[in-house]
């Protein structure tokens, strides 16, 4: 099956944000970059409009991911079209490998691109039942021992154009002030 690489740093680095993405889109695997559907784009378009985050000279922004201390991965790595589920079954598979990404790199913040996903991990790993909130969410952060955002995307879910730009601006403000994690030699 051909999927998406996880983008993350060579050994052990630390990261300062790790995206988590439900499963790749059939057109960025075609692709070969996370996020060139509708909905991930405008992942992007919100991300650098309310961080420090730009592309740059790359042709891709998941290119440029790991200069910010950023890293990025999927719950499933099987592509599916937009609105096509994965099982119980490959969530829980899924987030074993996540939680193992988790160990490795300790990022600061988890960002979580689609809320269901967070909800469906907190109900089935941790047992809760309310479904989390969009921005940074505090019965997530007390499980992850960290930050944990539900990025509020336009046209997914119900969320006011007001809250989803207030959600971004209070990520900008959490990632001005994190620190970048100590960078390795691109060759290590």
């Amino acid at each position: 099956m051909k999927t998406l690489p996880n983008i993350v740093p060579r050994g052990r680095g630390e990261l300062v944000m790790l995206i988590v993405g439900k499963t790749p889109a059939c057109v960025s695997v075609k692709e070969g970059h996370y996020f060139r559907g509708t909905h991930g784009k405008r992942f992007w378009k919100l991300l650098g409009a309310h961080t420090a985050f730009k592309r740059g000279a790359a042709a891709f922004e998941d290119e440029s991911l790991l200069q910010y201390g950023f890293g990025i991965t999927d719950i499933v790595k099987k592509p599916r079209e937009f609105g096509k589920e994965p099982t119980k079954e490959e969530y829980c598979e899924g987030i074993k490998g996540v939680q193992n990404l988790i160990l490795t790199y300790k990022p600061a913040i988890l960002l979580f691109v689609y809320k269901r996903s967070l909800d469906k991990w907190m109900r089935w790993q941790f047992g809760h039942s309310a479904k989390a909130t969009y921005g940074f969410d505090r019965p997530a952060e007390r499980e992850f021992n960290r930050a944990v955002f539900a990025a509020p995307l336009p046209g997914v879910g119900r969320c006011t154009s007001d809250r989803i730009e207030s959600c971004w601006r209070q990520l900008g403000r959490r990632l001005a002030t994190a620190p970048l994690p100590c960078r390795r030699n691109s060759n290590d």
